[in-house]
């Protein structure tokens, strides 16, 4: 351990680093799960701007997968 107090800094800005990184790499999934659902929603609204059945009533099982995921 000696040399420890000389290199402290050193791990210290190491831990904030990795810290960084994993924060940005939340950050990055979180982007991406909210572009997905945006990009979902925007079929669905697509979909019932057509004339003809909606599509919760089409696809009941993807719209309440999307509603799971992206509306709760």
């Amino acid at each position: 351990m000696q040399g420890y107090g000389e290199r402290q800094g050193v791990w210290i800005g190491l831990f904030i680093g990795v810290i960084a990184l994993g924060l940005l790499f939340a950050l990055l999934v979180t982007a991406v799960d909210i572009a997905n659902c945006d990009q979902r929603y925007g079929a669905i609204e697509r979909w019932n701007a057509d004339p003809g059945p909606r599509y919760q009533d089409v696809f009941p099982e993807e719209f309440a997968a999307w509603v799971r995921e992206c509306r709760d």
